[in-house]
């Protein structure tokens, strides 16, 4: 009897480690939902034609349009008079994957910008701003950078629609060869030329049935990118046959620019470095062999931001999607959706596609980058970055070396320096002196503290 009933026990512990084992497993491998808010549109694609002299090939060109009426395709492309963007999907992406991004960013032109915030919002960094090492020139930047971040704040309305564009590269694996890239690097600057001429096209026929207030012939296009198709974007704003000054703008998402996830072959490394170098290159003064000042650097004009989604993202880490080294800091953004405002998020690769916070807090930063003299998108690149920072960045410090070091947000317009205690140890005056203390008592936003409270 004893033996029956201990092993009645063992049986029942047994059982109760199965299923606590089994519960435990069944938790792990649970999903957890990510807080993203699903993105609804009513989705319609008009494809657009491509020149009688260019073969495309089984890749094609189409126009996003958000509503669920039925609409004249050659109509709607008579009127088109918005800012040109253009979407490249990722690996085995498609082109119907724009269509959060799309419908969100109708909604957000018809409904205006957002609501202001209360907390704090960021501002740049002095490698950001670029700012000059001259005492005499420091005043008067702050005082510009100060206004342009308060201008940026204060639109009460949106100028002009963004028009979406997007490419269909049929699904392939451009992940897995080299050569797959290329040939999508050519097609989208195919497309890219194709689509501002689509703009000269509609700009024609309005003018020869006589239409008022025709607009204004967009001169570039905004290039936003989904995991490889970021990667594609910049290697066309360098490829030869691209128009100069065509792509000024680049956003990518989930996009690796360091190196390929998985460098299953030898050309996809190599393709990588190559245009990498191109980019290093780009911004780089040109000089003669004498060392005489030839030209401004050739992506002097050209803005890039890169998205990352975050822990949760195992395809594409944040490594990865860094453009440090690559784009200095003065035209480039790396964020991660964490550290986004309004999104405080980490998500998968292809939620970065649709996470309702995300997407509307890009549609809207989009908005913002249009000027409002022009209806396109500011021409300089100071203004341009500082959209993307005021409107994404969090004001959030990610570490605290702030307390420590110099950054815009103390910046003030005077400066209790003499100037004679400045250069004489070749320092630009933008240290604090350990002699001396520098004290901001005028910063650009709230984030300034009094010299009592830095300890100063």
């Amino acid at each position: 009897m004893e033996g029956l009933k201990s092993k009645w026990r063992v049986s029942t512990v047994v059982i109760f480690a199965v299923c606590l084992a089994v519960g435990g497993l069944f938790g792990l491998l649970r999903p957890v939902p990510n807080g993203c808010n699903m993105t609804y549109m009513y989705p319609t694609y008009i494809p657009i034609s491509s020149p009688a002299n260019i073969s495309t090939g089984k890749y094609g060109l189409y126009l996003y349009h958000e509503g669920w009426r039925k609409i004249d395709y050659d109509a709607h492309l008579k009127e088109l008079h918005g800012v040109p963007v253009l979407f490249i999907p990722g690996n085995g992406g498609s082109y119907k994957q724009v269509r959060s991004l799309a419908a969100e960013s109708d909604r957000a032109y018809q409904g205006g910008p957002l609501e202001s915030t209360f907390y704090q919002e960021s501002s740049f960094t002095p490698e950001e701003a670029g700012i000059s090492s001259s005492l005499k020139d420091f005043q008067e930047e702050a005082r510009e950078i100060r206004n342009l971040f308060s201008s940026i704040r204060g639109a009460s309305h949106y100028t002009n629609c963004l028009d979406w564009f997007a490419v269909d590269l049929e699904g392939e694996h451009s992940a897995m060869d080299g050569r797959i890239l290329e040939e999508h690097t050519e097609y989208v600057v195919q497309s890219i030329h194709r689509v501002l001429d689509q703009y000269k096209e509609s700009f024609d026929a309005r003018l020869k049935e006589s239409k008022e207030n025709s607009g204004t012939l967009p001169k570039s296009v905004i290039l936003v990118g989904h995991s490889m198709g970021g990667f594609v974007a910049r290697a066309a704003v360098v490829h030869p046959h691209l128009r100069n000054g065509v792509v000024e703008t680049i956003i990518t998402l989930s996009s690796p620019h360091r190196a390929p996830p998985v460098a299953l072959q030898p050309s996809l490394g190599h393709f990588f470095s190559r245009v990498n170098r191109a980019w290093r290159r780009g911004y780089q003064i040109q000089r003669t062999r004498s060392g005489r000042w030839m030209s401004d650097p050739v992506l002097s004009n050209v803005v890039v931001v890169s998205i990352s989604g975050g822990i949760r993202d195992y395809q594409v880490r944040a490594t990865l999607a860094s453009l440090e080294g690559i784009v200095p800091s003065t035209h480039g953004l790396t964020i991660g959706a964490t550290g986004m405002r309004d999104v405080w998020l980490s998500m998968e690769h292809q939620s970065i596609l649709w996470c309702n916070q995300l997407v509307v807090q890009v549609a809207h930063t989009m908005l913002h980058l249009i000027d409002r003299n022009t209806g396109q998108p500011f021409v300089s690149t100071q203004k341009r970055l500082a959209v993307f920072v005021s409107n994404l960045r969090s004001g959030i410090p990610q570490n605290f070396n702030w307390m420590r070091s110099v950054q815009l947000q103390h910046y003030a317009e005077h400066l209790p320096i003499a100037t004679e205690e400045l250069g004489a140890s070749g320092s630009s005056g933008l240290a604090p002196s350990r002699s001396k203390p520098i004290c901001f008592s005028q910063a650009i936003d709230e984030f300034s503290l009094p010299c009592k409270e830095q300890g100063l």
